[in-house]
């Protein structure tokens, strides 16, 4: 089986995107596959779904994937922009990935479930090989997935408050999930008492927060009078 049909398969690449050619660098121990499209296909705006011929492309992009071979694997394309009557030129998006992400999903949901394994970003970070930014904005795009699926009529009635450092331990976000942990609502970049009201009232439709019955937290003065102002009826744990 030649490289572009193994690597065809183990992508999923389907129409109009095929691998084109596989390089691999045995000295930086990478992999890059090359991919390129039918040039007679049609693109639909990423706003408005609506039909457009190929404007011109990007620049050519890498986005990283799950190792093969034990090498790093990076998807290697130039994404085509559309002229969108309505939102003009715009670029389409990359079907193994997410907008604006450098990463795959595959491997962006792997690397949440090493973020779960190892609960330290920067652990996860070093077994991934990647920066603690990068970790960070993968574990953010993530909530916003399961924000996005989440209804806004579900009813939320247990609530954790907890905070997680990052940078060596000099800095801090607040996180908002359910109280067994396996659950992430909303994330904050900081734990002062404005910051975390601020994101209970994102995180949590004004319906929701009624709905609210208990707070598991840790005894932060913050995170104390954050719940008491913005959820005055439910019940606080430590």
């Amino acid at each position: 089986m030649k490289d572009t049909e193994l690597y065809s398969q183990i992508l999923g690449i389907s129409d109009p995107w095929y691998v084109d050619h596989v390089e691999i660098d045995v000295h930086e121990q990478t992999i890059r596959v090359f991919l390129e499209h039918d040039g007679k296909a049609i693109w639909t705006c990423p706003d408005c779904g609506k039909a457009t011929p190929i404007y011109d492309h990007r620049e050519q992009r890498e986005w990283r994937h799950l190792d093969s071979c034990q090498f790093k694997t990076l998807l290697v394309a130039s994404l085509p922009r559309i002229n969108c009557p309505k939102h003009g030129a715009v670029t389409v998006n990359a079907p193994w990935s997410a907008p604006n992400s450098r990463f795959t999903l595959l491997f962006e949901m792997f690397s949440i479930d090493v973020l779960s394994a190892v609960k330290v970003q920067v652990a996860a970070a070093k077994l991934l090989r990647l920066s603690s930014s990068q970790i960070h904005d993968i574990m953010h795009r993530a909530v916003g997935r399961g924000m996005s699926k989440r209804a806004a009529t579900e009813i939320i009635t247990h609530l954790s408050i907890d905070e997680k450092s990052f940078h060596s331990g000099h800095q801090y976000i607040t996180v908002l999930g359910g109280p067994n942990g396996k659950r992430i609502i909303e994330i904050g970049e900081s734990r002062t008492q404005d910051s975390v009201e601020a994101l209970i009232a994102k995180g949590l439709t004004a319906t929701q927060r009624q709905g609210v019955s208990s707070v598991y937290m840790d005894m932060w003065k913050a995170f104390m009078n954050a719940a008491r102002n913005i959820l005055p009826q439910a019940r606080y744990r430590t």
